[in-house]
């Protein structure tokens, strides 16, 4: 064959609160697509994650959202976004960085309607309004079935092109 595609997906890494398992689907999700901004029109929503992905996420969302908040665990997105999305973010009024905090707890009736921010410094919490939260804090390969022909990087991705050689001991 000249070419072999795989599509494994991925598993996401799940965050770990006090009733999100609950609103899975009805409130939570992980990752997000571009259809899914649409549906949060005039809402209030928060993004989990401090990367590149939860940056574009949040560019996106500011055209539609009332709010859009991202909640970092650490004290400011510079080390782990690029610079380009953090000037792009600074410019969206809607958009709202919340840094050294976690979620705590989901609650709601039959959908999303709060969550309890915890501050990582102090402890307190804080409850905020909340449409839909999207979590970004990353995803693991799926590929532990894949024969040990097949060259991965140190985080189980497959390698192609170039990245090949640079992953193959010895090459």
């Amino acid at each position: 064959a000249r070419c072999v595609i795989l599509t494994t997906g991925v598993s996401y890494r799940a965050l770990q609160a006090d009733g999100i398992d609950a609103f899975a689907g009805t409130g939570v999700f992980y990752g997000a697509a571009r259809t899914e901004a649409a549906a949060m029109q005039g809402r209030d929503v928060i993004l989990v994650g401090g990367g590149n992905s939860a940056g574009q996420a949040a560019v996106f969302f500011a055209d539609y959202a009332r709010s859009v908040t991202i909640l970092i665990r650490g004290a400011s997105l510079s080390t782990s976004m690029s610079r380009y999305l953090i000037d792009e973010l600074d410019r969206k009024p809607n958009v709202h960085l919340r840094a050294g905090g976690e979620i705590a707890r989901c609650t709601g009736s039959e959908r999303l309607e709060r969550v309890t921010i915890r501050n990582r410094a102090d402890g307190s919490l804080d409850d905020v309004d909340a449409h839909a939260v999207f979590i970004f804090i990353g995803a693991d390969a799926i590929t532990d079935w894949l024969p040990k022909e097949v060259v991965r990087d140190e985080r189980g991705y497959v390698c192609t092109g170039r990245d090949v050689g640079d992953a193959m001991p010895g090459a």
